[in-house]
């Protein structure tokens, strides 16, 4: 079940630049038409419906196409690391105690 929320899809200064407030047929002054959009359901009057600015059925279908079948992913090849021997650790069987951690004074 969606979830639905009272607060407004974005904030009112963002609105009133990308959706319009046009009485009429939304026309030259349509601010929607000016920003080069369609008029949509959020628009004040028009509701993006019964304007001259409103997308064609055709449009909405395109726009809304999903391919049938998800994009292949193809696994990167693993990176192939050179193995590095120490002839001194080969020859050596036991281990020899490190350094000592003593602070050494005069």
């Amino acid at each position: 079940m969606p979830v639905q929320n009272s607060k407004p899809p974005a904030p009112p200064e963002l609105l009133k630049l990308i959706f319009c407030k046009c009485k009429g047929n939304c026309g030259a002054m349509c601010g929607c038409r000016k920003a080069g959009l369609k008029c949509s359901a959020v628009c004040f009057h028009c509701s993006g419906e019964t304007c001259s600015n409103v997308m064609e059925l055709s449009e909405l279908i395109n726009e809304n196409d999903f391919d049938d079948e998800p994009p292949t992913l193809t696994p990167l090849p693993s990176p192939v690391f050179p193995l590095v021997f120490d002839s001194e650790s080969q020859s050596n069987a036991e281990p020899q105690p490190g350094p000592s951690k003593r602070l050494r004074t005069k």
